[in-house]
């Protein structure tokens, strides 16, 4: 799952496939295709243009009711971190949710007009 994350007004939304944009309208965002997870980007400062990745190998079980307590969040993370090529693997940043600058990952992009 990607969400964009605005560091202007600090509003987090879950991507679609229309435009969502944040509370000040400073950034906005939808997938280009929600199957690979790639999505794209306009704002009018770009510089506050985050996204907060979270793994779905965690969220999808963890929202189901699938994961327990303490243990099962541990093994469902290392788990997700078994990610090669993604920013989640161990090799990077190890964790089933990042939160990173648009553009910086080869599956978000900026378009090239504004907001």
């Amino acid at each position: 799952m990607k969400a964009l994350v605005c560091g202007r007004c600090a509003d987090i939304r879950a991507l679609q496939e229309d435009w969502v944009t944040c509370e000040c309208g400073n950034l906005s965002g939808r997938w280009t295709n929600s199957f690979t997870g790639t999505a794209e980007f306009k704002a009018r400062d770009k510089s506050y243009g985050y996204i907060l990745g979270l793994n779905n190998r965690v969220l999808g079980p963890a929202i189901q009711g699938h994961l327990g307590m303490y243990q099962d969040f541990r093994l469902a993370h290392d788990e997700a971190t078994k990610a090669p090529n993604h920013v989640f693997d161990q090799s990077r940043a190890n964790c089933w949710a990042v939160v990173f600058k648009i553009g910086t990952t080869n599956d978000t992009k900026w378009v090239q007009d504004g907001v």
